[in-house]
């Protein structure tokens, strides 16, 4: 039987003088020589270091005796009581939760939970603490999952948390003394871990302070704690009187976060500096805001040392990219995931960029005919390529179903090879204990999302300034601030909603249903006599507001400590409206100057913090900065060209743009986006999820099947149509074999609707040869052709004296009238396959560009000795003509002479809107989105003379 005395201070921060110097004054000398443990319990670290710092000061011994947070501690009684009952940690948490939700397959909010079970964890954590385990939810279908998590933990002889608090009452006493201190009404959720460790000891010393507010939620927590304990004694020591702080609350107001910082690390080193005894708490409403992170980033650069008790969230290492990049392949099973983890690879060097680019070439063409994103069809599809059989050999795809153990030893090549030591430890450790609790089998999306949580749990890191428990200076929350100690503290962040509770109300565990369930365990407004200790308090987000404020007016108002305020004109440097400041911050002005701050006084305010502050220097131009906004100007200056800082270089490329043909008429169409893809490789990266690849893949079946070519050899006769049409089927035929065997192959069988894009194709092919045939009859009866003929290598001369261009490109067809073309090459007319609607080529549609590729196959083709050359574009359901001829080519002089600038100098140019309202039409630096069309026309037409983008266009 445990012997509890229950004492009580005479004033709230009195509890060290009264109660626990006696105490440690009276067993610290003894301690070391007990026959049990001796232990004190605080509720959290930041109490931990201010108790040791205070016994280091006053001399008093530490030897023997044990100092405890909650975590520290149920653990520690977990093992004295042999509990061999597993805690789950929250990301085990969502695993049971998974495994719930498949259980209950009728449950449309169990299914609605996962896509983020956060606030429903929050609320079922909430109930847990307290000792709820029913039907507490007003909503059924939650109350069904919650049973449903339960039965999961129980069947795998797990626990959580809670429940590893409520421990059964031992015969044999852990501890010889224990001392508790420091809990108040926010610590609610220890209520059973409290009265656990009371029993856990021989003699238990329990040191509340009085309410340190008017709040019920201060009288109900002492009426429940002497409803349990008894009446509470004075407690034996005294403490001196209350001394007057030196100082009434100072006030800073600083434009942004920043200078926020700025002015509480000049505060705390003025303080420092005034006072060899100060201990200054830097007091923030909670964990969750930047600014901490602010000023510790200003106290390391101060050097001075301090006690980051938040922390912050260390970086995470390169090896989580590249494993959250493979995980997110594995759980989609889509193209864009995999591309995305290809990049990831080639990012952190684990792929060399040459085969990196070649497998995403392969890629995106089985994509392009495949139709589909779904990774089991393009692996299957993609098997025949070296590139893509070796990528995906070496990242397989996980089973659809397995055990935890299974799961693990498939990932286990992947873990070791991107997670880092300590955590893949972590991972082993808590696979060998699930692994054996887990019957049945898990979904890869479960295995999958609990893997991503157990790597990514949230570790907290501090700089080297930082962490120094026992420093003069701490960061801490303002419940942790209650500790005492402090000789001076800083409100800080008392602008907009901060000082407010961060989590959103629950709409399953809502104010009114806590106030209902604290009604039935016997909780009240204003007290608890009538509790029976089977459940504790529920605190409601409102709850946590009053706490919080009840706080920051004892700390101001209650201590001696020297106080100041701090407060942000604006949420962040950028903003441009004002952050209202927190009524707290206004009520102490008020309490200090007997009068509400206006903008006026917020502007004075603001000026003499900034005064404080050491000058910064003056932000004049950078360097450079009239020629930046020369280049500025240049840009909208409609009386000059393009240059080199407008889609142009400033040295010409040496020698020459290295275009393709299709590229070249490409530039002339779309001139800015070409430049920016092909000049200088600054396209955005290839996206499949906003690519549609229909369209794509009928151009590439009907170019592969119209080609009549099967082996070796580059001129066939003409040959029949049935004979071309059986070719074309033939090809046709084994496209359609190939992707049904992958389709197959991937549990799905081929879509009708790529089946008829298939024979839609097939129908463009038909049509096209019967055009050729057509043509053929009348132009070359006896003659030859050749598909898919590649230029040979070498170097294109535009016109006598003008630029060389690189030969390069593959004609579709060439009609020759025969019979040697290779020593006779003759007249040749070329033809290009167009799958959609495509104007026909007119001398005056080349001379403004449109036709290019094909005017320089022609000038290609004289170069090789063929004359005269005759080129047109073909579209099925079209009959075939000449459209184009090589003198026509020649003719457009301007054209031609425009080809040679942009070559020789790099500078291009754009044409047309930069935005579109009805269509798409490419992507640009923001730089370029406010000049106009009209501004471009004028600087094209100075680039590129007798090349008007508005010219007439001469009817087909």
């Amino acid at each position: 039987m445990t012997t509890v005395r229950h004492l009580v201070c005479t004033r709230p921060g009195t509890a060290w003088e009264e109660a626990v110097r006696p105490w440690f004054a009276l067993l610290g000398r003894e301690a070391w020589a007990a026959n049990k443990p001796v232990a004190a319990l605080v509720p959290d670290g930041v109490a931990a270091s201010v108790l040791k710092r205070r016994l280091a000061e006053e001399g008093l011994p530490l030897v023997g005796i044990d100092i405890f947070t909650p975590g520290r501690l149920r653990h520690r009684l977990a093992a004295a009581a042999g509990e061999d009952k597993p805690v789950a940690v929250r990301e085990e948490l969502t695993l049971f939760l998974r495994l719930a939700v498949q259980a209950l397959p009728d449950n449309a909010f169990a299914r609605a939970v996962l896509a983020e079970p956060t606030a429903f964890l929050r609320d079922f954590d909430a109930l847990d603490a307290a000792g709820w385990e029913g039907d507490e939810f007003r909503f059924a279908p939650a109350n069904e999952l919650a049973r449903a998590l339960r039965e999961q933990l129980d069947r795998a002889g797990m626990q959580t948390a809670a429940d590893a608090a409520r421990l059964p009452v031992r015969e044999e006493p852990v501890f010889s003394h224990l001392l508790v201190t420091g809990f108040g009404p926010a610590q609610s959720e220890h209520f059973f871990l409290l009265r656990s460790a009371l029993a856990a000891a021989e003699e238990a010393t329990v040191i509340f302070s009085q309410p340190i507010s008017d709040s019920p939620l201060d009288f109900a927590f002492t009426e429940t704690w002497e409803s349990l304990l008894g009446p509470a004694a004075a407690a034996p020591g005294e403490a001196e009187l209350l001394a007057e702080p030196e100082a009434e609350p100072a006030f800073l107001l600083a434009p942004d976060p920043c200078v926020e910082a700025k002015l509480v690390v000049d505060q705390v080193t003025r303080w420092l500096a005034g006072a060899d005894e100060a201990v200054i708490g830097v007091v923030f409403p909670h964990r969750g805001l930047s600014l901490p992170r602010e000023i510790a980033l200003g106290l390391e650069a101060a050097k001075l040392p301090h006690y980051d008790a938040g922390g912050y969230t260390a970086a995470r290492p390169a090896g989580f990219q590249l494993l959250e990049a493979w995980r997110a392949m594995q759980e989609s099973q889509r193209l864009q995931e995999t591309v995305d983890f290809v990049r990831c690879l080639r990012a952190h060097r684990e792929l060399a960029p040459e085969p990196a680019e070649k497998l995403l070439n392969v890629l995106r063409e089985v994509f392009r005919e495949a139709m589909t994103d779904d990774l089991a069809v393009l692996r299957a599809a993609g098997s025949a390529q070296p590139e893509a059989a070796e990528f995906f050999s070496q990242w397989p795809t996980l089973p659809a179903q397995a055990t935890l153990g299974a799961f693990a030893e498939a990932a286990r090549p992947v873990l070791e090879r991107f997670a880092w030591p300590e955590r893949l430890d972590f991972l082993t450790e808590r696979v060998a204990l699930l692994a054996p609790r887990l019957e049945g089998t898990l979904e890869r999306a479960a295995f999958l999302g609990w893997l991503a949580k157990m790597v990514d749990r949230p570790g907290r890191a501090r700089s080297e300034s930082g962490r120094h428990p026992l420093s003069r200076v701490a960061l801490v929350t303002v419940e942790e601030a209650l500790c005492g100690g402090w000789t001076h503290l800083i409100f800080t962040g008392m602008n907009g909603r901060q000082w407010e509770p961060p989590g959103a109300a629950s709409g399953l565990l809502d104010e009114t249903l806590v106030r209902e369930l604290n009604a039935r365990a016997g909780y009240t407004a204003e007290g608890a006599a009538e509790i029976d200790g089977t459940r504790g308090r529920l605190l409601a987000p409102a709850d946590r507001a009053t706490l919080a404020e009840a706080a920051f007016w004892h700390l101001t108002t209650q201590t001696a400590a020297t106080v100041a305020c701090t407060a942000a004109r604006r949420d962040n440097p950028a903003a441009t409206r004002a952050s209202p400041l927190n009524d707290l911050f206004l009520k102490a002005y008020h309490l200090t100057h007997d009068s509400l701050p206006d903008e006026a006084a917020c502007a004075r305010l603001e000026a003499a913090c900034a005064a404080r502050l050491p000058a910064s220097a003056p932000a004049g131009d950078f360097p450079g900065m009239a020629g930046f906004i020369g280049v500025h100007q240049n840009r909208r200056n409609p009386a000059l060209p393009f240059d080199g800082h407008f889609f142009g270089f400033d040295l010409p490329p040496e020698g020459g743009l290295d275009f393709s043909f299709s590229q070249w008429e490409e530039a002339f169409k779309n001139p800015g986006t070409t430049w920016i893809k092909q000049a200088i490789r600054a396209d955005l990266a290839w996206n499949p999820d906003a690519e549609r690849s229909l369209a794509q893949a009928v151009g590439l079946w009907v170019h592969d099947w119209m080609n009549p070519l099967l082996a070796g050899g580059t001129w066939v006769p003409i040959p029949e149509q049935s004979l071309w049409q059986q070719l074309a089927q033939g090809k046709a035929r084994a496209v359609e074999q190939r992707f049904a065997a992958a389709y197959e192959q991937a549990g799905r069988r081929l879509p009708d609707w790529w089946s008829e894009s298939h024979a839609g194709a097939l129908a463009r092919a038909g049509q096209l040869i019967g055009a050729v045939l057509d043509a053929a009859a009348g132009a070359a009866p006896r003659g030859l052709l050749a598909g898919e003929y590649v230029l040979p290598e070498g170097e294109l001369e535009l016109f006598p004296g003008g630029a060389r261009l690189r030969v390069r490109g593959r004609l579709d067809l060439i009609l020759h009238e025969g019979p040697d073309p290779e020593n006779a090459p003759g007249a040749a007319w070329l033809i290009d396959y167009k799958t959609g609607s495509r104007k026909p080529l007119t001398a005056k549609r080349f001379s403004e560009g449109d036709g290019l590729q094909l005017g320089l196959y022609s000038l290609a083709l004289r170069q090789l000795g063929f004359s005269p050359v005759t080129a047109s574009l073909l579209v099925p359901g079209e009959p075939l003509k000449p459209q184009l001829t090589d003198a026509d080519v020649q003719a457009a002089n301007a054209l031609l002479m425009a080809v040679s600038a942009v070559h020789q100098s790099g500078t291009l140019g754009h044409r047309g809107a930069f935005r579109d309202r009805f269509s798409f039409s490419g992507h640009y630096p923001l730089a370029t989105l406010v000049i106009g069309p009209a501004i471009l026309k004028g600087k094209w037409l100075l680039t590129h003379p007798g090349l008007d983008p508005d010219g007439e266009e001469d009817e087909a």
